[in-house]
């Protein structure tokens, strides 16, 4: 039986495709999720079958699982999000994947908030010279990104029409220079 399974395994991998800079599970994953469709889940016993190896919070396929999820989503615009508790993961739909965008912003904000009560606690005094400049830049833009990040912000933002549509490409283009 085990010399069985054994056979199976090597099976599996010598079947799944080659993704430089992808570990071989991490490749048919990403074969299988980058054509997902809104709303569509896969469960955890269909990503075994995939791989052979357990997908789920703590197996040994789940970093698989999370390399493929990253790849899928920067590539391909395909957001998958596990459901907690439930063995499956979701192919989002435009209005979930608004609520991940909400989720960050507030992580954001509670992560600069945290920097700026740090930041009070910072003697000026008794940082050297060239350390100075650095920190009240640092402590400027957690304030900024504080204020920007916040609910009220961007409601006003949404009311004034003041948001407009981003040419991702460019900015992205920039954010690399």
């Amino acid at each position: 039986m085990f010399e069985n399974e054994k056979q199976k395994s090597v099976q599996q991998v010598n079947a799944m495709p080659f993704r430089s800079g992808f570990a071989p599970e991490t490749s048919k994953l990403i074969d299988l999720l980058k054509h997902g469709k809104e709303g569509e889940t896969k469960t955890d016993s269909e990503l075994y079958q995939a791989i052979g190896k357990d997908t789920a919070p703590g197996g040994k396929g789940y970093s698989y699982l999370a390399s493929a999820v990253r790849f899928v989503e920067r590539e391909h615009g395909i957001r998958w999000e596990r459901i907690p508790k439930t063995g499956l993961i979701k192919c989002l739909d435009s209005g979930e994947k608004v609520e991940v965008i909400r989720r960050g912003r507030d992580h954001i904000r509670k992560t600069a908030k945290k920097n700026i009560v740090t930041s009070k606690s910072v003697k000026l005094m008794d940082l050297p010279n060239e350390d100075r400049a650095e920190y009240l830049a640092l402590q400027s833009q957690a304030a900024a990104v504080a204020v920007m990040m916040q609910p009220s912000t961007t409601k006003r933002l949404e009311t004034r029409g003041t948001a407009p549509e981003i040419d991702r490409d460019r900015l992205f283009a920039a954010m690399e220079k």
